[in-house]
C-alpha cells in the first residue's frame, strides 16, 4: 500500500511537470490559427524588463539562478496567472489603502499637517502677448505707421498715387501671432511698397483648474482660432506631510502617495536618503576622468557636455513614502556643484529647472520612472543654456495635454491597472516650421538601446552626437529640430558610432542619476577614441 501511494504521488509531481508544459505546447500550435485565443491566454504585461536569457556560461554560484529566472519568464501559462494575480491582489490592495491604511496611520502616527509651500521661483509670465485683443495688441495703419504719420505721408504722397498704377504682387495674412503684409508694384514704373498687417492676437478661452494634492492651480488658455495651448496664473498645491509607511510592490515598485509609483531597483532609495555621498578623493577622481575627455575634445574641436538626470522621486519627493533623510543635499547635487567650483567643464544636473518646471506641466511619469516630454523638453533647455544657445520656454510653444503614458512600473510591481486611473503626457509644438528628414531609428523611450539619426532645415550647420539611457530619447523632438544633425545611441552603442563622435561638433553624455557611475565609464571610453 505505501509503495502505491509513493507510485502515484510521483506520477502526480511528473503530471504537474510535464502536463501543462504539454497543454500549453498544443495551445500554442492551435494559437497560430487563432491570434485571439493566445492574447487571451497569453496577455502582454507591459513588464518595464526584459525577459531573463539563456544562460550562456557555466558558473557554479549563478547557473542554478539564471536558469531559475529563464524558466519563470518563460513558465506555461505565466502571463495569463500573473494576470489573475495582479486582479486579485488589486482587489485587496485597494479594500486596504480606502478603508484600513488611513485609519491605522491616523492611529498610530497621527493626521499630519497640509500646507501650501512656497511657489518655486518662475520666470516672469508674459501672458499679454498670448490674451491680445485691440487693447493688448494695438491696431496700426496698413502701413505700419502712426495714425498721424499716415495722415502726413498720404497727403505728401496723394499726387504720387495718382500717377502709380499699383497692384498687389504678394500678400501674407497675418496669424495670430505673426505681423501679415502686402506687396505692391507699379504696372507702369515697377515702384514696390510693403502694407504691414498687425498680428490678430489670439482669441483665448479660460478654464480655470483648482489646486489639489495632485497638481498647482492654473488657468488654462486655449485659442479658439489657432488652437494654441497655454498655462499661466499658477496657484502652489498643498503638501501632504503625513506619515506613510514604506511599502513595496513586488522587489522594484514603491507605493507612493495619491497612487504615485516609484522604482526601487539601481540603489535609488540610496540617492534619495542620502546614503551614498561621494567623498572628496572619489569626486576628485571623477573629476580627473571627466577632465581627460575634456581635453581630448578640444584638441578636436568637438564642445563637449555632461547630463546627469535627476531621478524621478528626487523632483516628486512630495509623493515619496516617510523616508528618514541621511543627507538633504544628494550625492549627484554636490557632485555637480563641486566640478562646477574646480574646472570649466559643462556639466549639467537639471533638478531645479525640472522642480521648477513641475508647476507648468509634470514632468515625470505618474506610474513609471521615466521623464515625460515636458521634462525632456526642459533637459534640452538646460543643455542649450550651457552651449550657449537661445533658451526658450514653454510659453513659446503650444502644449497639449494627451492621454496614454507608460505604465511599467505598474506591470514591474504585479499590480492591478484597473486601480490607477490613466496617466498623461504632453505634446509640445516644437519649432514647426523646422522640416527633419533621413530620421533612422525610434526615439521612444520603450527603445532602451539602439541608435536614431536625423537631419533638419533649422538654419544651424552643427552636428550633435548624444550618448546616454533610455531618458535621452524625450529630448530627441527637440534637438533635432535645433541642429543640422544628430545621432543619438544608447551607451552600449558608443563603438557602433565611434565615426560621428569623430565628426562632431557638440558631444553629449548623459545618464540617468541610478547610473551616474556609466556616465563616467562611458567618459573613459571616448577619451580612448579620441585620443588615437
Amino acid at each position: 500500500m505505501k509503495r502505491k501511494i509513493q507510485l502515484m504521488a510521483a506520477a502526480a509531481f511528473m503530471a504537474l511537470l510535464i502536463l501543462p508544459s504539454l497543454a500549453w505546447g498544443m495551445l500554442c500550435m492551435i494559437g497560430e490559427k487563432d491570434p485571439m485565443l493566445m492574447e487571451s491566454l497569453d496577455p502582454d504585461l507591459g513588464e518595464n524588463r526584459n525577459k531573463a536569457s539563456f544562460p550562456e556560461s557555466f558558473d557554479p554560484d549563478e547557473f542554478t539562478g539564471q536558469l531559475e529566472s529563464y524558466y519563470n519568464d518563460r513558465a506555461p501559462f505565466r502571463n495569463i496567472l500573473v494576470r489573475w494575480n495582479q486582479i486579485f491582489s488589486g482587489k485587496l490592495e485597494s479594500i486596504y489603502q480606502k478603508s484600513l491604511e488611513p485609519g491605522l496611520i491616523a492611529w498610530m502616527y497621527g493626521k499630519g499637517t497640509s500646507e501650501k509651500p512656497d511657489m518655486p521661483i518662475l520666470p516672469p509670465v508674459n501672458t499679454g502677448e498670448h490674451l491680445s485683443d485691440t487693447d493688448l495688441n494695438p491696431k496700426k495703419d496698413l502701413t505700419g505707421q502712426s495714425s498721424e504719420s499716415a495722415g502726413d505721408s498720404q497727403n505728401e504722397s496723394s499726387s504720387e498715387e495718382e500717377i502709380h498704377d499699383y497692384v498687389v504682387e504678394e500678400q501674407y495674412d497675418p496669424t495670430c501671432e505673426k505681423e501679415g503684409s502686402i506687396t505692391y508694384r507699379c504696372v507702369d514704373c515697377g515702384d514696390v511698397y510693403t502694407e504691414i498687417l498687425p498680428a490678430t492676437g489670439h482669441e483665448a478661452e479660460a478654464r480655470v483648474v483648482e489646486p489639489s494634492y495632485l497638481n498647482y492651480g492654473y488657468t488654462e488658455y486655449t485659442c479658439s482660432v489657432c488652437g494654441r495651448t497655454w498655462r499661466s496664473d499658477f496657484v502652489e498645491k498643498p503638501l501632504d506631510d503625513s506619515y506613510l509607511p514604506p511599502r513595496l510592490a513586488g522587489d522594484y515598485t514603491i507605493l507612493g502617495r495619491y497612487n504615485w509609483l516609484f522604482y526601487r531597483g539601481n540603489a535609488t532609495l540610496s540617492y534619495y536618503r542620502g546614503d551614498n555621498i561621494l567623498t572628496q578623493q572619489e569626486m576628485e577622481e571623477y573629476l580627473a576622468v571627466l577632465q581627460q575627455l575634456k581635453d581630448a575634445c578640444d584638441s578636436r574641436g568637438i564642445r563637449l557636455c555632461f547630463m546627469i538626470l535627476p531621478n524621478k522621486e528626487e523632483v516628486y519627493d512630495e509623493y515619496m513614502p516617510t523616508y528618514k533623510i541621511t543627507e538633504a543635499v544628494g550625492r549627484d547635487e554636490r557632485l555637480a556643484e563641486y566640478i562646477r567650483e574646480n574646472s570649466d567643464i559643462d556639466f549639467i544636473y537639471p533638478l531645479q529647472e525640472l522642480k521648477e518646471g513641475k508647476v507648468r506641466y509634470d514632468t515625470y511619469y505618474q506610474y513609471d520612472s521615466h521623464w515625460n516630454n515636458a521634462g525632456g523638453f526642459i533637459g534640452a533647455q538646460a543643455l542649450y543654456g550651457a552651449l550657449g544657445m537661445p533658451v526658450t520656454d514653454f510659453l513659446d510653444w503650444s502644449v497639449k495635454e494627451v492621454p496614454g503614458a507608460p505604465t511599467g512600473l505598474i506591470a514591474t510591481g504585479g499590480l492591478d491597472p484597473a486601480n490607477y486611473p490613466e496617466d498623461h503626457d504632453y505634446v509640445i509644438d516644437y519649432r514647426p516650421d523646422v522640416q527633419v528628414t533621413d530620421v533612422e531609428g525610434e526615439k521612444s523611450i520603450l527603445c532602451a538601446t539602439g541608435i536614431y539619426r536625423a537631419r533638419s532645415d533649422c538654419g544651424s550647420d552643427q552636428k550633435l552626437v548624444l550618448l546616454g539611457d533610455s531618458f535621452r530619447a524625450a529630448m530627441l523632438p527637440y534637438l533635432e529640430r535645433d541642429f543640422a544633425e544628430i545621432c543619438a545611441a544608447h551607451r552600449d552603442e558608443t563603438s557602433k558610432v565611434k565615426q560621428d563622435i569623430m565628426e562632431a561638433d557638440v558631444l553629449v553624455v548623459t545618464a540617468v542619476e541610478r547610473f551616474d557611475k556609466l556616465l563616467f565609464e562611458t567618459a573613459q571610453v571616448l577619451t580612448g577614441y579620441l585620443s588615437q
